[in-house]
């Protein structure tokens, strides 16, 4: 029984007790009922002095769903990261993304390989990248985070004159493998990594229809569909959509076999003519059971040059043009990804 209830019971019965005082006239049991009055209260006021001060709340911190470069995997970070600049030795070894919190000294860097020239897989990929550092506490190749596949290990390299603790954790890509490199103070025991880890998830998806065909696309969430000028329609672009999270964009067009070459292996090479610096180009190609013609190029846009690659297929009597513009570090591995996605919608059951 608590005390409450107890001062409760013991109430009561000096209620009880006042009440025969009443009828008997009996000053015995008057005083009786002040010493049970006074219990109560003295059991009261010791407990009111035993109960804590209530502690001060955390304010709850802000957090953001960081991308992990052109991956379908997400982490939440605070939002005292902010982004730093990438180094050209960083970007020629994969590194997409750095950010630094000089809240708690943490850095965090993003990088993307292709597995062309790595180990094939996920758990020797992780050696690999052990077998490089200076040193190395724990390596665990095969481990779990939200029904994610990862592999990861801890140790120790020397940056800025300084020891510093890393922390790199590895996801497989499909044609790359992510890797996400936290490193902090060596004194530092605990700052988060696993809060980190703990939020790992795959993005949203979405489909998009391409133009009016029986094809479609899937893409990150959150790409949005654009406005296109009057121009852009005369040109046949049915679509353009882009995302605030990464640089490429990419556009649609549909148009009618009239007038062209009626093959697409011939159709490819007359458009790719149209422009002066081609690098590659691909007649006979075929993606997901389509048949697919494709080229890169060096295109115009009121922004500047870039690199495109345009991916050409058929539908019915008329031609798809889908051209990814190939700006940023993920370009290539989010274009290759999206058009990976294409689904013909008549062939499924």
């Amino acid at each position: 029984m608590n005390k409450w209830m107890k001062r409760m019971i013991a109430l009561l019965l000096a209620l009880l007790l006042v009440t025969c005082a009443c009828a008997m006239g009996e000053q015995e049991v008057v005083e009786e009922v002040g010493e049970v009055i006074e219990e109560a209260a003295a059991e009261g006021a010791e407990e009111a002095v035993d109960e804590p001060e209530d502690e001060p709340v955390e304010a709850a911190r802000s957090l953001h769903r960081l991308r992990l470069g052109s991956s379908v995997y997400t982490v939440m970070i605070d939002d005292d990261y902010v982004t730093g600049e990438l180094t050209e030795a960083g970007i020629a070894a994969g590194q997409i993304g750095c950010y630094q919190n000089d809240a708690n000294g943490v850095d965090v860097d993003v990088f993307q390989v292709s597995k062309a020239n790595a180990a094939q897989d996920l758990s020797h990929f992780a050696l690999q990248r052990a077998g490089a550092e200076e040193t190395v506490e724990v390596v665990w190749t095969s481990d779990v985070f939200n029904d994610i596949e990862t592999a990861w290990y801890w140790g120790k390299r020397t940056q800025d004159g300084g020891a510093r603790r890393i922390a790199a954790f590895f996801l497989d890509s499909g044609k790359s493998y992510v890797e996400l490199l936290f490193s902090f103070a060596d004194d530092d025991s605990d700052v988060g990594i696993w809060d980190v880890m703990n939020t790992l998830d795959t993005m949203q998806l979405k489909e998009i229809p391409v133009g009016n065909s029986r094809f479609t696309l899937t893409v990150p969430d959150d790409f949005k569909q654009g406005e296109i000028s009057d121009e852009d329609i005369a040109d046949d672009q049915v679509a353009y959509w882009y995302s605030d999270e990464t640089l490429m964009d990419f556009d649609i067009y549909q148009f009618s076999k009239e007038g062209l070459s009626q093959t697409l292996a011939e159709y490819v090479v007359e458009e790719s003519s149209t422009y002066p610096a081609v690098s590659e180009l691909v007649t006979d190609g075929e993606i997901n059971g389509i048949p697919m013609a494709w080229y890169r190029a060096v295109d115009e846009c009121a922004e500047g040059e870039y690199d495109t690659i345009t991916y050409i297929f058929e539908n019915g009597d008329e031609y798809i043009d889908v051209v990814f513009w190939l700006d940023g570090p993920t370009a290539e591995d989010e274009a290759d990804y999206i058009i990976h996605n294409l689904i013909d919608e008549s062939k499924l059951g």
